[in-house]
């Protein structure tokens, strides 16, 4: 059946405190003080229509045909929320042109509809003025509503000349991941449990006044910069510093100027936490002075669950390796997982339950990226264990402390081998792991190594890992062939053109490719460096991310099986309960099987069901 466009634009009563800057989009649409002002809705190439009142709204709305029809519009978590949520209507697919400005336009770029408008299609709007009129207002004068229309017009004539040019892009299998993307945040059926969300805000408001009360150090100096770094100066310590990203007005280059490395991902910050473990209260308690994000994110839960279903934001393609990120600063993709140990943690993840009669399906791929990485370096070895369902981190801990280790008594160095295994694969030097080590590496234990021994760790796993090694080397010489206009083909992938094109088609893209003469080093896209360890992580997660998106669409588009949600490397799916198992064995079975371009790749994957999102 031939689906007809329909373009959407809402316009929305906003005010001072009231906006999406300052609320998510759930919680704004489900707001009292929400109001659509006005809608635009463009059905294929006919002229724009503009409906202000309540009752030739919902009319309008009603008179399309939604089975039939794609929703076309930019930015589809807002529209199309609305759509459903105020209105009731779902239509049969949803087309996201800031969706497809995320594949085509450089990371760092603004994916506003009017920059989408300028870098794609090359058109410029001219300037219209007024808009600020309508802020705060509830009811607006004629003169009002036709400032409203015509933005709302020429909003709506943008997207569907996007949509236009851009409808056949991407290959059917990526448009319908598109599709199902939006209808994730537009169409929610899963449920909060929002007495367990209330106490754990309890218990993050009491954990956080408690570090706060025992840290010797004021909140006002823990807030500043400057303040802070004269704190560590006083203790002896040298602070940390890294060249900032200020640029010269005048030259627009960056200026070179040296700036506090005080973020949670420097690793000279990292450095002196683990060096000076005797201000751990204080490290802690700075963190919560300047991230507030896991109090925050709870909240966002327990409001949205008091006044309906849990949207699943996720931004298509919204990283650089086409990965889905995290949107509407809900993150759902970044849920602490429950660990049995600690009774406290996990609790956004529990909170998310089935409707009655369903079940939460998830199966996660086991060591994804591990299993890629092996199989793309060619490193034997560990593909042998795999494929005969054997452990690769008791590989690594063997290859490391000279004895054969088994799980049953060897539990530590199984656990320093998976931080060794998940750590060193993209080239991580021995200065990074040493931190990394000490503060706990994606759920390993913390390990408190010396500088000798950290470096003793990443000789001794390169020298069994020399497959992966090479492969750092020759991607490292292949980074000019990304510039060159012939491609050249390595490993299934083609590289030129600006990008390495991945096996589903799409590309890899490294905008703006040149070499450094003074850092001397390839950069890209306003800066970022590029070394063979890095091509080798976006590659290998570009392709776990084909890999999981294939996946996906067997499930939900083959099978029929409702998917609501996917992590990296998880699906996330509901199902009447009484089938729960058998759903289960499928995605089990789906999530196990190597697909058509690697056939030799092992893949495992593991998981379960209940009533709530808690495997």
């Amino acid at each position: 059946m031939q689906l007809q466009p329909v373009t959407v634009d809402f316009e929305t009563y906003y005010d001072q405190d009231y906006s999406l800057r300052k609320i998510k989009t759930a919680l704004y649409i489900r707001d009292d003080r929400f109001k659509v002002q006005g809608v635009g809705i463009k059905v294929g190439r006919a002229r724009t229509h503009y409906y202000k009142t309540a009752e030739s709204i919902r009319s309008a709305l009603s008179n399309v045909s939604w089975s039939s029809s794609i929703l076309v519009g930019h930015n589809l978590t807002f529209d199309g929320l609305i759509l459903n949520d105020v209105y009731g209507h779902r239509p049969a697919q949803y087309f996201d042109t800031k969706s497809i400005a995320n594949v085509l336009l450089p990371s760092s770029e603004r994916k506003t509809l009017e920059n989408s408008a300028i870098r794609i299609l090359g058109v410029k709007q001219g300037k219209l003025t007024g808009l600020d009129k309508t802020k705060g207002k509830r009811t607006l004068t004629e003169e009002e509503n036709e400032i409203l229309k015509k933005y709302c017009i020429q909003d709506v004539e943008l997207t569907y000349k996007l949509y236009d040019l851009l409808k056949d892009v991407l290959p059917e299998q990526e448009r319908y991941l598109m599709s199902l993307t939006a209808r994730m945040a537009a169409e929610p059926v899963l449920q909060l449990d929002t007495d367990l969300l209330a106490d754990e805000i309890q218990r993050l408001e009491d954990h956080r006044n408690d570090v706060l009360s025992r840290c010797p150090v004021s909140q006002k100096v823990l807030s500043s910069n400057p303040q802070f770094a004269r704190w560590i100066e006083s203790q002896g310590l040298k602070v940390p510093m890294k060249v900032g990203k200020s640029k010269d007005k005048v030259t627009g280059k960056p200026t070179g100027k040296l700036t506090y490395a005080f973020a949670q991902t420097d690793l000279a910050y990292r450095e002196l936490q683990v060096d000076n473990p005797q201000f751990a209260i204080v490290w802690e308690a700075r963190a919560l002075v300047k991230s507030t994000i896991e109090l925050t994110r709870a909240r966002a839960f327990y409001e949205i669950g008091l006044k309906g279903a849990m949207p699943m934001p996720l931004n298509y393609y919204g990283a650089h390796t086409g990965r889905w990120s995290g949107a509407d600063g809900l993150n759902v993709q970044n849920l602490p997982r429950y660990n049995p140990n600690n009774p406290a943690s996990g609790v956004l993840r529990r909170s998310i339950y089935a409707p009655d009669g369903f079940s939460v399906v998830v199966v996660d791929s086991a060591q994804i990226e591990l299993r890629l990485n092996a199989w793309f370096c060619g490193e034997l070895n560990k593909l042998d264990i795999l494929r005969n369902g054997g452990d690769v981190y008791l590989y690594a801990a063997s290859n490391h402390y000279g004895y054969e280790c088994n799980k049953e008594d060897h539990i530590h160095e199984r656990f320093f081998g998976k931080m060794l295994e998940l750590a060193l694969g993209y080239n991580m030097g021995w200065r990074k792991l040493r931190v990394n080590a000490a503060l706990g590496f994606m759920g390993t234990p913390p390990v408190h190594l010396s500088q000798l021994e950290a470096q003793n760790a990443v000789n001794k796993w390169r020298s069994v890992n020399e497959k992966t090694k090479a492969m750092w080397e020759k991607l490292n010489s292949l980074i000019p062939r990304i510039k060159d206009s012939k491609p050249y083909e390595f490993n299934g992938l083609i590289f030129g053109h600006g990008g390495i094109t991945l096996p589903n088609g799409m590309v890899l893209h490294y905008n703006n490719l040149r070499w450094d003469e003074e850092d001397a080093s390839w950069v890209y896209d306003g800066g970022k460096k590029l070394y063979g360890g890095i091509i080798l992580e976006n590659i290998i997660q570009a392709l776990a991310r084909i890999v999981i998106a294939e996946q996906i669409y067997t499930v939900d588009q083959k099978a029929k099986i409702r998917v609501v949600s996917s992590t990296h490397d998880e699906i996330i799916a509901i199902c009447k309960t009484e089938y729960a198992s058998g759903v289960y064995a499928y995605i089990n079975k789906v999530m196990s099987t190597p697909p058509a371009w690697a056939p030799d790749l092992p893949l495992a994957a593991e998981g379960g069901w209940a009533k709530n999102y808690s495997k």
